[in-house]
Parts: structure tokens; C-alpha cells; sequence
């Protein structure tokens, strides 16, 4: 599903969330602010590629981030996400391409990031 440039202010996240054979999800550039969903990506197994860069989305990234086991692209950059990187995104062995630039994270990286066999772009 591609929400590339629609300049929508909410991106309805809850919403999307919902759509549980959703394989692909752009929503960047819209410029949308708003919070990640403390549960957003519990129904999303199958989601491959999730970009959301480019928008105002602040709040911390939740840990249930890291369920969407099937992430091989995730770009979280430029936005104005700020706390630590959760360890559950060590459950995303799959990922290739990871961006969470442009944001206001604190903390150190987690060790995590040495298991990622298929990382590629970070």
C-alpha cells in the first residue's frame, strides 16, 4: 500500500494496523504527526517492506515493532521519534535495509544488530 506524498495529517495507523495480509506499507512524505501505536504490528506478520519516513511521528518506537518477523526494509527516519532502540527489533532477522536517521533517539544500540546475518544498509 503506497501513501507515498498524500500529505495526509493522520496516517491512521490503528486502522492500517488491522490489515493483516499487507505485504508492503509507504507512508512517507506525508508530513502526518501522530504516535506509532503501542501495539502496531501485532497483526502485520506478513509486512515486508515498512516505510515511514519523512513525517512528524514522535513518541518512542514500541516494542511490539519487533513482531512484524518478516521486515526485510524498515525506515523510520526523519521524523522526531525520540527514547531507545527496543530490543525486539532483534527479532527481525530478516531485515536487509534499516533507517531510523533523523530522529531524536538516546541510548546505545543494541547488541542485537551483530546477529543481523542480512544487513545490508544501516
Amino acid at each position: 500500500m503506497s501513501l507515498y506524498n498524500c500529505k495526509f495529517n493522520d496516517l491512521a495507523l490503528d486502522v492500517i494496523q488491522n490489515i493483516s495480509t499487507l505485504i508492503s506499507l509507504d507512508t512517507s512524505y506525508n508530513y502526518a504527526q501522530g504516535t506509532i501505536p503501542s501495539n502496531f504490528g501485532a497483526n502485520l506478520k506478513s509486512l515486508q517492506s515498512l516505510v515511514m519516513d519523512y513525517n512528524y511521528l514522535s513518541g518512542i518506537i514500541p516494542e511490539s515493532i519487533g513482531m512484524m518477523t518478516s521486515l526485510t526494509l524498515l525506515y523510520l527516519g526523519n521524523n522526531a521519534l525520540n527514547g531507545t532502540i527496543p530490543q525486539s527489533i532483534g527479532n527481525l532477522s530478516s531485515l536487509i535495509s534499516f533507517s531510523i536517521s533523523g530522529n531524536f533517539l538516546s541510548g546505545t544500540i543494541p547488541d542485537v544488530f551483530q546477529n543481523f546475518v542480512n544487513l545490508t544498509d544501516f
